[in-house]
């Protein structure tokens, strides 16, 4: 191998090298993509199941307690204040789930009947349930207010609906009270890890419940420009999940949320559901996976590279040991060259089984024969026979590598040390 071809072997086999490394390492990016492509799908499907369970129970829920309101709002004993219907509300107030307060407010939004004896006689006028009916008097829309504190001190929503005198004048409202602890335990009930958090808003934006805990949240508004709440309402779809910081809590998550507002209960106003979970717990597991499989990948192409630049050093220093030998034997060859074709005397080379390799031209001379038909022939035809003991066993030393410098017959004279093919010396008769 020369020169110019082991330089460009290293460098196409380093170019090979590098584009399979290359090529490892965009097939280990594209899987990790897919796979953390596949753990966020994963999660936005668990989160939406949770939220549509919570907006299915809150359905149910908001069903049954707008066909409370449409029977008390048809029934003439409610409009005439009839002080015996306070217990009637109280048992159907503690008959449903997740009703907390009925009242009946008149045309002045002062309490008329409850559940609650402490809310009798109290003027409500300024608030939302009450102010909205009056304003727009539809009979068959089911008024969903904004959260508020209540004079018990609680964050609740009211529900309302307009009742009319019988010459079709604005009587008031009946209105109903969602029970928060009912729906903070329906909140708790679809969390399935410590990270996670479920909470509800009214479509103004106000923050009604969130669990666990956070009561410092209750009543924010979360309809603020770039807020998860805000993009979810102006995407006009049912169901929306994003990631990033959570307004309400600054959390990194993920999120999921749902409006509430079946059509056949004529809400004025939606109520919408959101799941949220940790993005750091989310794709824990990839990340762990990630790691593996990165370290794998980089150790390999590291021991790899380390493998073949030794390879390549170790490479290196044997073409140019070969380079040196070659060298060597061309300087010898040359020399042996010059000294065969200056020498006066008969020298030759002769392979172990005593055959004439090369010859000097002194042999043509003295012999008689052509160097071409000497090549080939055994030397030991040109000894006399009676020396041919000797010369045998002057070879056998030789091939015991045994030095022979000389010996003598008694038609030699002189010994001249050769090299055969082999590299073994051979006493040649001159």
């Amino acid at each position: 191998m020369n020169s110019s071809s082991f330089s460009k072997g290293p460098s196409r086999h380093w170019l090979v090298f590098s584009c399979s490394i290359l090529l490892f390492g965009l097939l280990l990016f594209l899987y990790l993509a897919r796979e953390h492509e596949r753990a966020g799908i994963r999660e936005q499907e668990q989160l939406l199941r949770k939220a549509e369970i919570i907006s299915k129970n809150t359905v149910l829920n908001l069903e049954s307690l707008n066909k409370l309101l449409l029977s008390l709002q048809k029934d003439p004993a409610l409009l005439a204040n009839d002080p015996g219907y306070n217990q009637r509300l109280e048992d159907l107030a503690n008959a449903m789930p997740g009703v907390r307060t009925i009242l009946r407010l008149d045309a002045q939004g002062i309490t008329r009947l409850s559940n609650r004896a402490e809310l009798l006689e109290k003027c409500f006028s300024d608030r939302d349930y009450f102010k909205i009916p009056l304003q727009h008097a539809n009979e068959d829309q089911l008024y969903v207010s904004p959260p508020f504190k209540t004079t018990l001190n609680t964050y609740v929503i009211n529900l309302s609906r307009t009742l009319r005198n019988p010459d079709g004048s604005f009587a008031g409202v009946i209105a109903a009270s969602l029970d928060p602890d009912y729906f903070s335990t329906l909140l708790l009930s679809v969390l399935y890890a410590p990270d996670m958090r479920s909470a509800l808003a009214h479509w103004d934006g106000l923050l009604f419940i969130m669990e666990p805990g956070h009561k410092e949240f209750i009543g924010k508004n979360l309809a603020v420009p770039g807020s998860f709440f805000s993009r979810h309402r102006a995407s006009g779809k049912q169901q929306t999940v994003y990631t990033g910081i959570v307004y309400a809590t600054g959390r990194n998550q993920m999120m999921a949320q749902i409006t509430i507002q079946p059509q056949n209960l004529t809400m004025n106003k939606p109520i919408v559901v959101a799941v949220s979970r940790d993005l750091a717990v989310v794709y824990a597991n990839w990340k762990s996976e990630a790691a593996i499989l990165i370290s794998l990948f980089l150790l390999c192409a590291t021991a790899a590279g380390v493998v073949l630049h030794f390879y390549y050093k170790r490479h290196e220093e044997f073409a140019r040991q070969k380079a040196a030998s070659d060298e060597n034997i061309r300087k010898l060859s040359k020399e042996l060259d010059r000294f065969f074709s200056m020498a006066l005397d008969m020298l030759c080379i002769a392979d172990q089984e005593g055959h004439f390799i090369r010859l000097n031209r002194s042999w043509e001379e003295t012999l008689g024969y052509t160097l071409d038909e000497l090549t080939g022939k055994q030397f030991l035809e040109f000894v006399h026979p009676d020396d041919i003991p000797a010369t045998l066993a002057a070879m056998a030393e030789l091939t015991e590598e045994k030095q022979v410098l000389n010996f003598s017959t008694a038609t030699v004279a002189k010994m001249v040390p050769t090299a055969g093919l082999n590299g073994v010396q051979h006493p040649m008769p001159i």
